[in-house]
């Protein structure tokens, strides 16, 4: 998945594509953003599909005014399964900015809560 301020981007099967087609209004509605999903199939890596998420990012960014995007990742030790180890191989080659957003919400959740962090 990924959050930009105008369009979310899922990678995913045929299966779960079809899930996710109710958020798409939803979205529109709620944050006037579009949904965009990219369907893989089973023997696909899913690198073009990535490059186009990339792509997309790397056009908002510019747009906004950006000079380097900034990408969210989850705090992981390792990514798990072919997918997401070409993702991260993907983002790395990318040059953006990564930070992690678990603790980034942690440390926000202490500060709105007054704990030490």
């Amino acid at each position: 998945m990924a959050f930009m301020r105008r369009q979310i981007h899922f990678l995913c099967s045929q299966k779960k594509a079809s899930r996710l087609e109710v958020v798409k209004r939803s979205a529109k509605e709620a944050v006037s953003a579009d949904v965009v999903i990219h369907v893989k199939a089973k023997s696909d890596d899913g690198s073009s599909y990535m490059e186009d998420i990339i792509s997309a990012v790397q056009t908002l960014s510019k747009s906004n005014g950006d000079r380097q995007p900034v990408v969210g990742n989850i705090a992981r030790e390792n990514p798990e399964g072919k997918l997401l180890v070409k993702w991260s191989e993907k983002l790395k080659n990318a040059n953006f900015q990564q930070t992690y957003l678990l603790s980034r919400m942690l440390a926000n959740s202490c500060v709105s809560k007054r704990l030490p962090i």
